[in-house]
């Protein structure tokens, strides 16, 4: 048994000094030149490879190093991988076959773009992608047939940039941390994708989870039981810049997202998205933007609205009217996303002197539809009624102020504008029922009413104790009684 055991010792050991000696005298790096040509004829750009080399991670695997796609003069190539391992299975290799199980990324830089005509490059993506391409394939490289069976790849700590010149100012968006696994590698059914990353932050911010089948030259590729989660992302990063002095939201989004793409064609993907997501906006600010004001501004059948109230309302009304901003609550909402659009119904914008409550689409190339109802509070409402009295015929029955508005355009250059026919019909309408008012208080009333006692006293002309004189009828019923007074006069009066 003792003699059994040492020999079991003594084969594991020469089995370890083999494979020892195999991967020290194993010259990968031979293969590389042929690897760069077949990689250069692929992709159709510049590849460069600095080494090749068999090794132990985990497993005998096959490191490459110093991957770089694109033209050898940019200081920005389309992509670029500081190492790339390759699990290989080691009972082929004594064959001299080279069986890839599984691919690790570590550093991945990947860089896509779109030019001011539209032109997509994805070049660096294809680059990376090429370990799925290879899928199942073998390929005699020398004399060494290379076989690609790989169930998984990885990528550790990458870089994702993507730069859009049709944008003005041109988008510059950047995912760092990146860190993926891809299973069931295929570029026929359906791989499970996990990733993370990390947008305009420290630590990851964006969770990824999907069945995607890649296209190819007769599907268009699905992602499929997709779950996309954002936190805390700045949206003035998002969304491109105006021009200066131009409306500007600020803050930072959060979202969630259960949805599907039956394309990934790039020019059809914005489109072809369709699911819910619930968004959160946090310590959202409008810039640049003051709503209230913009809002009376347009009121031309009142001349000189702002100049009243800003010389009329109390000191603290007058400074948020004159603010140049529009400090928001933070948002919850629940939208259908369909046809590259955002859309909600009976959404709620608060702050601490209005309500904007409405309905409409975002898109995701930043046009905004909306139509909404500005409710302004009951303490800022008396107050604009007492300065300017023609805005009273806007309050609703609990007090409020309301104006429909529309707000339209680009998230950069917003529109927001009130429903003009609506403010002019209720000013026209309450106007013309004061006059009628007013008449018919002298029609019925033609004597000037009565001043009131004092306290505790009797009204004159009445006797002590009397009961008090009736309270002064309302419009409505000063309309009835004059109505009904002229159809009895018409009743009463003699034939002739």
């Amino acid at each position: 048994m003792r003699k059994l055991l040492l020999l079991v010792i003594v084969l594991i050991l020469l089995g370890i000094g083999a494979l020892a000696a195999f991967i020290a005298t194993f010259d990968a790096d031979r293969y590389r030149p042929m690897l760069v040509s077949k990689m250069e004829e692929a992709l159709g750009v510049p590849v460069s490879l600095e080494h090749i080399s068999l090794g132990w991670n985990q497993g005998l695997a096959l490191r490459l190093q110093g991957l770089r796609v694109g033209d050898r003069a940019s200081a920005e190539p389309l992509a670029e991988v500081k190492w790339i391992t390759a699990l290989v299975r080691f009972m082929p290799l004594l064959r001299r076959e080279i069986q890839v199980a599984s691919v690790t990324l570590v550093q991945p830089e990947v860089r896509l773009s779109r030019d001011a005509s539209g032109r997509l490059n994805l070049a660096g993506v294809a680059a990376l992608a090429a370990p799925a391409a290879a899928q199942g394939q073998t390929a005699q490289v020398g004399e060494t047939p290379v076989t690609f069976a790989v169930d998984t790849l990885q990528l550790q700590d990458g870089t994702l940039r993507w730069t859009d010149a049709m944008t003005t100012p041109p988008t510059d968006l950047r995912l760092q941390m990146l860190n993926a696994t891809v299973r069931h590698v295929s570029l026929t059914t359906p791989m499970e994708i996990e990733a993370s990353a990390a947008y305009a932050a420290d630590v990851p911010n964006i969770q990824l989870r999907a069945r995607l089948t890649p296209p190819g030259a007769d599907q268009p590729g699905t992602l499929e039981e997709t779950h996309l989660a954002l936190q805390m992302l700045p949206i003035d990063s998002l969304v491109p810049a105006g021009p200066a002095g131009s409306p500007r939201l600020r803050g930072h989004v959060s979202a969630t997202l259960e949805g599907q793409l039956p394309t990934l064609r790039p020019e059809e993907i914005a489109q072809a998205l369709t699911g819910t997501t619930r968004l959160r906006m946090d310590q959202p600010v409008i810039e640049n933007l003051n709503v209230l004001r913009v809002v009376f501004e347009k009121l031309s059948m009142l001349p000189t609205l702002v100049e009243r109230l800003q010389a009329r309302l109390p000191d603290e009304y007058r400074a948020k009217l004159a603010a140049n901003h529009t400090i928001l609550a933070p948002l919850d909402l629940s939208a259908q996303v369909e046809r590259g659009r955002l859309r909600f119904e009976e959404a709620t914008l608060r702050t601490d002197e209005f309500a904007l409550i409405g309905s409409g689409t975002a898109g995701f190339d930043g046009t905004v539809d909306i139509r909404a109802l500005l409710r302004l509070d009951r303490p800022l409402s008396e107050a604009i009624a007492r300065s300017v009295e023609e805005l009273r015929a806007l309050h609703n029955p609990a007090g409020e102020m309301e104006i429909p508005v529309t707000i339209q355009g680009r998230t950069s250059q917003l529109s927001v504008l009130p429903d003009l026919h609506y403010v002019a019909a209720r000013v026209i309408t309450a106007k013309v029922t004061d006059l009628i008012t007013d008449a018919l208080r002298k029609q019925l009333s033609p004597e000037a009413p009565a001043q009131p006692a004092p306290d505790g006293a009797a009204a004159p002309g009445t006797e002590p104790g009397a009961a008090p004189a009736a309270e002064e009828p309302s419009p409505g019923e000063l309309l009835g009684q004059f109505l009904g007074g002229v159809l009895r006069g018409g009743q009463d009066a003699p034939s002739e």
